[in-house]
């Protein structure tokens, strides 16, 4: 199982990246700071993506931006993955976007707790 974590703080991607490896120790955690870390990923890397993880407030576009660009580029390759928000923000406007966007499973606090990233890995697994 493959899983991508996109985030700007390299702090966050090594956190979650952690409580992901945690509960799911046969993974293969990628991460990625940018759009173009991202594509490069899925361009090199997509067989067996199971699960995105994509901050909301980073630089240069939001996270909702670049998930709407790299399903416009990369849609067969993220059509089987589970994709969560991940945000410190209290903006309530982000969870109803995450809500309404119909291939995005939730919205996470970040950084990730070990009891989220368990429930996360579960539900995947009830799926197979």
């Amino acid at each position: 199982m493959k899983v991508l974590v996109i985030d700007d703080n390299p702090i966050d991607l090594l956190i979650n990246r952690k409580m992901i490896q945690s509960v799911a120790p046969e993974a293969e955690v990628f991460s990625a700071q940018s759009l173009e870390e991202a594509q490069s990923f899925l361009r090199t890397s997509p067989q067996n993506l199971r699960l995105l993880f994509v901050d909301i407030r980073m630089p240069v576009m939001n996270g909702f931006e670049m998930l709407e660009l790299l399903y416009d580029a990369f849609s067969d390759v993220l059509q089987g993955a589970h994709v969560y928000m991940v945000s410190s923000s209290l903006d309530g406007s982000d969870e109803i976007k995450s809500f309404e966007t119909p291939y995005i499973q939730a919205m996470l606090d970040k950084p990730l707790s070990k009891i989220v990233a368990q429930a996360v890995v579960d539900g995947l697994n009830e799926d197979i």
